[in-house]
């Protein structure tokens, strides 16, 4: 038996307070740095090979999404407010009733696996961050 997933073992976990920045992007915000979660996602959604990902976020034992499918763009309110979606369930809207809690949030994404020529975002180090500045 094959399995469907062959980046089983790309799970990968990062943690910390999210935060939705002035650039309107949704950021991890921990003691070993800051994981752009906007960036990831907009990785996964433009990439022209595959625009699937099993994402699961938790607030300490409570799941706030947990989804594995096709990540997509969706017009929620007219004329152009729009949010990611994930089979049908608003990611979007998840992350943002998820601002300024401590969350948990594993992603797979063949996007995302720098073996098959994507990047991970992951953690920017808090030093590296601020010598950029």
């Amino acid at each position: 038996m094959t399995n469907k997933n062959k980046y089983i073992d790309k799970y990968k976990t990062y943690t910390g307070k999210l935060i939705y920045t002035d650039d309107a992007e949704y950021e991890l915000h921990s003691p070993e740095g800051t994981t752009n979660l906007s960036k990831m996602l907009n990785k996964v959604y433009y990439n022209s090979i595959s625009n699937h990902i099993n994402i699961k976020i938790m607030d300490k034992t409570k799941t706030l999404f947990n989804e594995d499918g096709n990540l997509y763009l969706k017009v929620v309110a007219k004329p152009d407010f729009t949010s990611l979606f994930v089979n049908g369930v608003d990611l979007g809207e998840a992350l943002f009733n998820a601002v300024d809690k401590d969350l948990e949030i594993t992603i797979c994404a063949e996007a995302l696996d720098e073996a098959s020529g994507g990047i991970d975002y992951g953690t920017v180090d808090k030093n590296e961050s601020e010598a950029k500045k």
